[in-house]
């Protein structure tokens, strides 16, 4: 299926206006969001209010899984001044879906005009719609794409590594597991090439997981294999959120001991996919 608009006709430069102001506008209420939410979130039934956390805006990440790492990709990109790296399982390139359902699903095949993602993203930069291209580069993506994956076909991977890799980012792409569409992890309740709900899924001893974040922030102290030293936390995202955006009014932040009683903290924002939100899957992400 097509869109409405003749494919040779280039946009009017009003509707261009029109389009990158209505994508800031959503991508910069969703970073509002996600900030918010780190410093002080609403009380909700059964929520809690959070105080303030000393973290570190050095080191600051965004992951996520299918819809979810499309979305990653639009914060990682339209606010590089705030995210520094990304780790995306499944996901696309910057605008890839163009703002309708059609090219979500052309794009999900990576069936998507990489030039003309590329022009949107240089075109919107200049007109400081999104935050300057030019902060990415240097900065790091780890790309996991599993071989038996039909939702996020293996296409689109390829093109957002090229669309990182021209505004410079260093990409690390894992492709070589026989792995369905999933949140590779080690503590994933299906098998590497389950596609089923919740999409966590372990594929041996990798620990895909363990491969971003000493990428990004450096070496991991062993893991802990007793109680955790910290807290997960519900907060209500009603406030930051509105119903028309469809968002789940539970959110989860975890906050390690020692940043509750005011260390220095790295912050990892991540975004589930769908048919991943609590009704289904409840705190398994």
């Amino acid at each position: 299926m097509r869109r409405s608009s003749a494919p040779n006709q280039p946009p009017s430069a009003d509707h261009e206006r029109r389009r990158a102001g209505k994508h800031a506008l959503s991508a910069r209420r969703g970073v509002a969001f996600v900030a918010a939410c780190v410093v002080l979130c609403a009380c909700g039934r059964g929520n809690e209010r959070l105080a303030t956390y000393n973290v570190d805006p050095a080191k600051t990440v965004v992951a996520g899984i299918s819809s979810g790492a499309f979305m990653a990709v639009q914060l990682h990109v339209a606010f590089s001044k705030l995210f520094h790296a990304a780790a995306i399982y499944a996901g696309g390139p910057f605008d890839c879906a163009g703002g309708s359902f059609d090219g979500a699903m052309t794009c999900a095949s990576g069936g998507a005009n990489l030039a003309r993602l590329l022009a949107t993203t240089d075109r919107w930069s200049a007109q400081a719609a999104i935050d300057p291209v030019s902060n990415l580069k240097g900065e790091s993506a780890y790309l996991w794409s599993g071989s038996l994956d039909r939702m996020v076909e293996r296409p689109v991977m390829n093109q957002l590594q090229t669309f990182y890799q021209h505004y410079g980012v260093a990409t690390a792409y894992e492709k070589s597991f026989p792995a369905g569409h999933g949140w590779e992890s080690p503590y994933g309740q299906g098998a590497c090439g389950a596609t089923q709900i919740p999409f966590m899924i372990a594929c041996g001893t990798y620990d895909s997981e363990r491969a971003w974040l000493e990428r990004f922030l450096g070496p991991l102290r062993p893991k802990n294999s007793g109680a955790l030293l910290g807290r997960l936390v519900p907060f209500d995202q009603s406030e930051f959120a509105s119903a028309a955006a469809k968002m789940d009014r539970r959110g989860w932040v975890f906050i390690p001991q020692s940043c509750a009683v005011g260390g220095r903290c790295k912050l990892v924002v991540a975004l589930h996919g769908c048919l991943q939100n609590g009704s289904l899957a409840g705190n398994t992400f």
